[in-house]
C-alpha cells in the first residue's frame, strides 16, 4: 500500500462521510424499520422491539461489510495483475479519484454513476432474516452518493501491494458506514434529532468530501502519494508524544 495507517484513516471517514450523505441518512429510520420488522412508531410498544432494531442492524451491517471486503480483495488482485506497471496503476486510481470527486461536486456527469441501483426493492419490512441479504443488497446496489466514494477506495485498494490489504482497506470502509448504523439503533431517540440537524448540512458534507477526493486523486495521479506516508509517520509521531 502506497502509505499504511492514514489509508485506514481515509477510508474509515469515507465510510462515515457516505453514511451522512443525502442518499443515506436521511433513510435510516426506514432501514432501522425494516431490518427489525418494526415501524418507527411501533417501537415503543413492542417487547423486545430495541433488541431486536440492534440484531437486525448487526445483521445489515456484516451483509454489506462482506460485499465491500470481497469487492476490496478483487480490487487488490486485479491491481497485482499489474504489479510491474505500478506508477501507472498508480496514475489511473488518481485519474479515477478525480473523476469520482468531480461527480460529487456536480462538476461532472456520468449517468450509469449517478443512478441507484436497486437489487431489492423495499416495499415492506423484511426483518430479522432478512437483515443479512439487505445488507448484502445494499453493497452492491450502490446510490448515486456511495457510488463515487466506493470507487474511490476501490480504485485506492487497487494499489494495495497484497489482497490482505485490500481488504482491510474496505474493511475500514465498512466500519465507517456500519458504526453510525449501529449507533442509530442502540441511540435511537438521542441520535434522530441529530440526523435530522446533520441532513439540512449533507450536501456541504459531499462537496467537501468531493474536494478531499480530489487533492487525494491528484497525489495519486502525479505519483506524489508518498507525501501521504510522511504526514502519516508525522501523524504518528505527535500522537505518540
Amino acid at each position: 500500500m502506497a502509505f499504511g495507517e492514514l489509508s485506514l484513516l481515509l477510508a474509515l471517514a469515507a465510510g462515515i462521510a457516505s453514511f451522512l450523505s443525502p442518499c443515506v441518512v436521511p433513510l435510516v429510520p426506514g432501514y432501522l424499520a425494516f431490518v427489525s420488522g418494526i415501524s418507527i412508531s411501533e417501537r415503543e410498544h413492542t417487547p423486545y422491539a430495541a433488541e431486536r432494531m440492534v440484531l437486525g442492524t448487526i445483521l445489515f451491517v456484516l451483509g454489506f461489510s462482506t460485499v465491500f471486503v470481497v469487492l476490496g480483495t478483487t480490487a487488490a488482485a486485479f491491481g497485482g495483475l499489474f504489479d510491474a506497471q505500478r506508477p501507472l496503476l498508480s496514475q489511473v486510481a488518481g485519474g479515477v479519484m478525480i473523476a469520482m470527486g468531480l461527480l460529487m461536486l456536480g462538476l461532472m456527469r456520468w449517468t450509469p454513476a449517478l443512478r441507484e441501483w436497486r437489487l431489492l426493492r423495499m416495499e415492506q419490512p423484511m426483518g430479522l432474516l432478512g437483515a443479512l441479504g439487505l445488507g448484502a443488497a445494499f453493497g452492491l446496489g450502490w446510490t448515486p452518493c456511495i457510488g463515487p466514494m466506493l470507487a474511490s477506495i476501490l480504485a485506492l485498494a487497487s494499489t494495495a501491494g497484497h489482497l490482505e490489504e485490500g481488504a482491510l482497506l474496505l474493511f475500514s470502509y465498512s466500519l465507517g458506514l456500519g458504526i453510525p448504523f449501529l449507533l442509530a439503533s442502540l441511540l435511537f431517540a438521542r441520535i434522530m434529532p441529530a440526523l435530522r440537524g446533520i441532513q439540512r448540512h449533507s450536501s456541504l458534507l459531499t462537496s467537501a468530501s468531493g474536494i478531499a477526493m480530489i487533492g487525494l486523486g491528484g497525489l495519486f495521479a502525479l505519483n506524489q502519494s508518498f507525501y501521504l506516508s510522511i504526514a502519516s509517520q508525522r501523524l504518528l509521531t505527535l500522537a505518540g508524544r
